[in-house]
């Protein structure tokens, strides 16, 4: 790890003193037996607000790193915050603590970047990757006034560049377990055979801090069941996650906090990895975080547009009278009702799997102005339009979606529409207000009477009986690895403790040339609400 002080504070004029209100900073130097300390004279003049310390720095900021400073003072125990800036100025992340403790006598804080979260800005998230400008921050709690002094001022890169050593259990002839590390995809390690229980290890030589793994299967075995886990001394392991009936060409695996010298893949029966990838902390910083990063490695369409960190526009759909409503943005995204999971359209035609990434895409309301809107796709040959709206009155509203899909071809087409069910919401996190916006979990699906049950309390029902139906855990898979090979997961139902579950239903549909064929999808309003199979069904009956 490299250590270099930043700033020595011998030069306090190179600070700006910004202070809200009527508050007041002044910012000077005094010496002290380590060197120099930036003081800082604060008064918030009975009011509240803040003050901060500011300083421009132009550094290109490494995977991991830290910053280390020395504080002390005879102040009220106010908010401490440390801020960084990029360039811009108006993206930025913040360490904070409440109501600190300043009289405590001198000590150092050590920042971790896994410790410095994103505060705010039109990036929406993600890891700074040039500073530019970095922050000391009093804001008031019981405001008052008083001195704090600020010393020994560091920046660590944390960052190993040293190459893992790869050991595992045993290896099949020729499977050398360090080519995981490797981008040929014709090698990597297989266990060795009459191996029940083989592992694969990681050693980074030092301890690291990591997010997650990203793990490129061999196509057989074509399930895998394993653990991961971390040891400091190679000695003592701590399980850090299980997962099951994994299927699927690439397994995303979230670590967060993840710290240790070694990590162990550990598997029940045999297994075959292509390629492994450590990914930093960041990787599973937050659940957002962590898609933010699966959508990055996947194909463009495979996950809702913010993922992708770009803005969509949505709309409303419900009734006047209604106790919540819908939203449907640009994409066709739909989420059937307040903060709850979202419903994703896919087609799968002439042997690929279509997603709003592929199509021209607009959107509309009804004719005169009705608020009913639709979101369309248009390709070659082929168009899909996705319609929200609802009827009923007050808790006993239900929300429709109609999945139109035309065929502009001159012959006949078939195709498949797959809607599937998703642990997103249709509101960005950048846009997120009272716990609504980002991921939003689903535990469990079942299907029953003709309808897929979420969570126990929400309803999906089909209009007309889908082809077929299928579940999967987020560690089985993405629903997007089954959908692009036109088919679904084998099971009907799941449970899902990291609550990242998904599922779709399938309509294989036989369109005439020119003609239109409609899916429709109801959605009562309202959470635990009871349905027996008899308004299920009668629901289901619903001509729309």
């Amino acid at each position: 790890m490299k250590d270099q002080n930043i700033d020595d504070f011998s030069d306090p004029a190179s600070w700006l003193a910004v202070a809200s209100g009527q508050a007041e900073l002044r910012i000077t130097s005094e010496p002290t037996s380590r060197g120099r300390a930036l003081r800082l004279d604060f008064d918030f003049k009975g009011g509240g607000g803040f003050v901060v310390a500011r300083k421009e720095f132009s550094m290109a900021m490494p995977e991991a790193y830290a910053f280390s400073f020395r504080v002390h003072g005879a102040a009220p125990r106010n908010k401490l915050e440390f801020k960084m800036a990029d360039p811009s100025g108006t993206n930025v992340w913040r360490w904070q603590q409440d109501a600190f403790d300043f009289r405590r006598g001198s000590r150092e804080l050590f920042l971790k970047s896994s410790q410095i979260e994103f505060a705010w800005g039109p990036a929406g998230g993600g890891t700074l990757r040039k500073l530019g400008a970095v922050e000391f921050v009093i804001s008031a709690g019981p405001g008052g006034k008083g001195t704090v002094w600020l010393e020994d001022f560091r920046f660590v890169n944390r960052t190993i560049r040293k190459v893992p050593i790869v050991t595992a259990s045993g290896s099949a002839k020729g499977r050398d377990p360090q080519s995981v590390l490797g981008k040929n995809a014709k090698s990597g390690w297989r266990n060795a055979p009459r191996d029940p229980k083989p592992w694969l290890q990681l050693d980074f030589r030092q301890a690291r801090e990591y997010g997650g793994l990203i793990v490129d299967w061999a196509p057989l075995p074509a399930k895998r069941a394993f653990a991961v886990r971390a040891s400091d001394d190679g000695k003592k392991w701590r399980t850090l996650h299980r997962s099951r009936g994994v299927e699927g060409p690439r397994s995303f695996v979230g670590l967060p906090h993840g710290e240790s010298r070694f990590i162990r893949i550990a598997f029940d029966g045999g297994a075959a990895i292509r390629h492994l990838a450590v990914q930093p902390f960041d990787f599973s910083r937050s659940p957002v975080d962590f898609f933010h990063a699966v959508a990055g490695q996947s194909p463009v369409g495979w996950h809702p547009r913010w993922l992708m960190r770009e803005q969509s526009y949505w709309t409303c759909a419900g009734v006047p009278d209604g106790k919540t409503c819908a939203l449907i943005n640009e994409e066709g995204l739909v989420e059937p009702d307040r903060g709850t999971f979202s419903l994703e359209p896919f087609l799968h035609a002439k042997g690929r799997l279509i997603t709003w990434a592929d199509a021209k895409r607009s959107v509309r309301l009804e004719e005169d102005g009705l608020p009913i809107p639709s979101a369309t796709w248009k390709l070659p040959g082929l168009t899909l339009e996705t319609t929200a709206f609802a009827t009923g009155h007050g808790a006993a509203a239900v929300l429709f979606v109609r999945y139109r899909v035309g065929n502009a071809g001159k012959r006949a087409l078939r195709a498949r529409l797959f809607v599937a069910l998703r642990p997103y919401q249709v509101n960005p996190p950048w846009q997120g207000w009272q716990g609504l916006g980002g991921v939003s979990r689903i535990n469990e699906i079942t299907w029953g009477h003709g309808a897929a049950r979420v969570n126990g309390d929400k309803w999906v029902v089909p209009l007309a009986k889908p082809t077929a139906f299928g579940a999967a855990a987020f560690q089985q898979g993405l629903i997007t690895d089954h959908l692009a090979t036109g088919r679904l997961p084998a099971q009907g139902g799941v449970r899902d403790d990291s609550g990242f579950a998904s599922a779709a239903m399938r309509f294989d549909l036989k369109i005439a040339a020119g003609a239109t064929r409609e899916v429709f999808v109801a959605v009562p309003f309202g959470v635990k609400r009871v349905l027996d199979a008899k308004q299920l069904r009668r629901l289901a009956r619903t001509d729309g």
